[in-house]
């Protein structure tokens, strides 16, 4: 059940560190774009979210099924972080990249994705978890139709 009420009291009486993250994925569920946005700003700029389980499981409550209308310009913003990622720090953002993995798409977010990763300003690392996503989303958008 979403209720931010008893997140916050739980937050709050939870000594946990990864509390926080299990409250930001309550947060990350919902269909609100606004939301959607607070949590994401969490995790590609605020970079508030630590790598580790957490992270991954955030992503997983963010890609919510049956909220595509609403994640699709997410993916493209992935691709927009994708692009923008390098120097010092780029393993920092692996995890997130890894965990945040776009789990929508149409043709034109398949389309961008090959193309980003196959700019030549693109690390290598963001190409390979590019490649191998986007593979798997083109497949399941060919099992959709």
């Amino acid at each position: 059940r979403d209720d931010a009420d008893a997140v916050e009291a739980l937050l709050d009486r939870d000594p946990d560190p990864d509390a926080a993250v299990r409250a930001l994925g309550v947060r990350a569920a919902r269909p609100e774009a606004s939301t959607k946005d607070d949590v994401w700003a969490e995790v590609f700029e605020k970079r508030s979210v630590p790598a580790g389980v957490g992270i991954h499981e955030l992503g997983q409550q963010f890609w919510q099924p049956g909220q595509t209308d609403l994640l699709l310009p997410f993916a493209h913003r992935y691709l927009d972080v994708s692009e923008r990622l390098s120097g010092p720090g780029i393993l920092d953002l692996l995890s997130p990249m890894r965990a945040m993995m776009p789990s929508v798409a149409d043709d034109e977010v398949l389309r961008r994705g090959r193309a980003v990763a196959l700019s030549p300003d693109v690390l290598p690392q963001v190409r390979s978890t590019i490649l191998t996503g986007w593979d798997t989303l083109a497949r399941m958008q060919r099992a959709k139709r």
